[in-house]
């Protein structure tokens, strides 16, 4: 009886590996399956935001350039993608309340979540030298800085046998999958326990970050607004609320003074962001 339950669990266990080398393949196998996968990244574009705020909600406006040295049509652009490695969203779940496509351009709404994600008809795609804009997505949430995603119009994928798995030097290009990656604002989820010092340090670091990107241009505003920041800190370290207050209040001013020397992004993050720590102090 035990010799008969051996066998049979063995034959169950061969069958397993029988299945399971059926389904999936090595690196060299895929890569010996691709006749043609072209990448979905020979575009060359700017992404430009612009922040509004009615006292609820947030309004993220972005306008897509593809320069004329792209050679590829701008087809698809997120910024909310899937991290394929990490199995998630860049931000989180059940933020978005509203998004809004430009002509010929269409919204993708998730099983849980509005995602912050477009894709083109045909005929519509974002051609090299053009722009196009009224990608728009409405939420609660406060900007910070994260990755968007944007991929070109290629032929799919040309393979000559079945697999489930990624192709190697197409799907992993990116996080996001064959596209391009770069720098834009868009909706971050908040702290979940707001720690004054915590969150000034997370407005520092992104205040250093717009600086590195080319957002704040002038190293002498960059570092007049630091001032004020790390002033700001000082006082609420000795728990002077009320000076903290006023430091942030003429933070604000000097960002309202140099806006025109500001991209629309560093203006848009570090004012909210500012503005919902003042308000938060008590």
């Amino acid at each position: 009886m035990i010799r008969i339950i051996y066998t049979a669990l063995l034959f169950f266990a061969l069958s397993l590996f029988i299945i399971e080398k059926s389904f999936s393949l090595t690196k060299e196998e895929i890569l010996s399956c691709v006749v043609s996968a072209e990448p979905r990244n020979k575009v060359d574009m700017i992404v430009k935001a612009q922040l509004l705020f009615d006292g609820k909600f947030f309004q993220y406006d972005y306008t897509l350039i593809s320069k004329s040295t792209s050679s590829q049509k701008v087809v698809m652009f997120s910024v909310d993608p899937f991290d394929k490695r990490k199995g998630k969203y860049q931000t989180y779940d059940d933020k978005g309340i509203e998004q809004k496509a430009p002509t010929g351009w269409n919204t993708t709404v998730g099983l849980t979540r509005i995602t912050a994600l477009w894709g083109s008809d045909k005929g519509y795609e974002l051609a090299p030298g053009g722009s196009v804009t009224g990608f728009s997505y409405i939420t609660p949430t406060l900007p910070g800085i994260m990755d968007y995603y944007a991929e070109g119009l290629a032929p799919i994928p040309e393979v000559s046998c079945e697999f489930d798995e990624p192709i190697p030097g197409y799907d992993d290009l990116t996080p996001y999958g064959p596209g391009v990656v770069g720098k834009t604002i868009g909706p971050t989820a908040p702290p979940a326990d707001f720690e004054p010092i915590d969150f000034l340090n997370y407005i520092i670091n992104m205040k250093h970050e717009t600086f590195s990107l080319g957002w704040i241009p002038n190293k002498g505003i960059e570092q007049s607004l630091d001032v004020k920041l790390n002033a700001a800190k000082k006082k609420i370290e000795v728990g002077d609320i009320k000076t903290a207050q006023n430091i942030l209040s003429a933070f604000l001013n000097e960002l309202e003074a140099q806006k025109k020397h500001l991209t629309s992004e560093a203006y848009g993050l570090l004012r909210y962001n500012v503005e919902y720590l003042r308000s938060s102090l008590l």
